[in-house]
């Protein structure tokens, strides 16, 4: 770093070139944070001489990588289900035939009033099981929200479907049903809601929608299990 100071232009452009991650390992070697290296730039020449990189970093210095977490949802998880894995763990039954899988199931089944409740192993090998259920396949299109997490699209692609990303509605983690209808077309074969974050969707008036046009309604409920909306389609 002294060389650097006292060597001139040179050094300072080589160190650019470098790639940012590059940079931002030699700087943590050399005990030395990002926004410290702007202020070393500006020590050495005027900011109007500075390359595009060093003016950059000069203007928006990215922040200290260990000391930086951002998390676009807090997860909830209770005292209960930490207890369960523990126990699990500790007990060697971690596999898909244990007592555990099947209490869940029990009470899932229970939970929705349905006849029959199949556990799976990803929220992605669900959604690939609910679209052969429905005889998705090559030719078919699946429209699926534009705002959600890459398995609901990798799903569709697994089985040869085309998927269709339909944006949210204004000012909501969805998409509505004029959204979802403006995006049909006489190859949509399903219809997929993802309930983001947990905020329920229209499930209501999507459904009505896919009664209307003939194509299957699958909800991915893995963020939202529990939640509940009103005969008219509000959370």
């Amino acid at each position: 770093l002294q060389a650097l100071r006292y060597s001139g232009d040179e050094p300072l452009h080589g160190i650019l070139e470098l790639s940012v991650p590059l940079r931002r390992t030699c700087l943590r070697k050399a005990g030395l944070e990002v926004n410290s290296l702007a202020r070393l730039f500006r020590s050495l020449v005027l900011e109007s001489e500075l390359p595009d990189a060093a003016s950059a970093i000069y203007h928006e210095p990215d922040p200290p990588i260990q000391h930086i977490r951002i998390r676009v949802a807090e997860p909830y998880i209770s005292e209960a289900a930490v207890a369960a894995v523990t126990a699990a763990a500790s007990s060697g039954l971690i596999s898909s035939a244990t007592q555990g899988v099947q209490l869940l199931e029990e009470a899932l089944q229970k939970h929705f009033e349905v006849p029959k409740v199949q556990s799976c192993s990803s929220g992605y090998n669900a959604l690939v099981l609910a679209m052969l259920a429905c005889n998705v396949g090559p030719g078919d299109e699946v429209l699926i929200p534009a705002f959600t997490f890459i398995a609901v699209q990798n799903a569709v692609l697994a089985t040869g479907a085309t998927p269709v990303p339909v944006d949210c509605s204004p000012h909501r983690y969805n998409p509505g049903v004029e959204e979802f209808r403006a995006s049909l077309s006489s190859s949509s074969k399903a219809i997929v809601v993802s309930h983001t974050y947990g905020v329920a969707a229209d499930a209501v008036g999507l459904r009505q929608l896919c009664s209307e046009h003939n194509v299957y309604f699958i909800e991915d409920i893995s963020e939202a299990m529990g939640a509940e909306i009103d005969e008219i389609g509000r959370a």
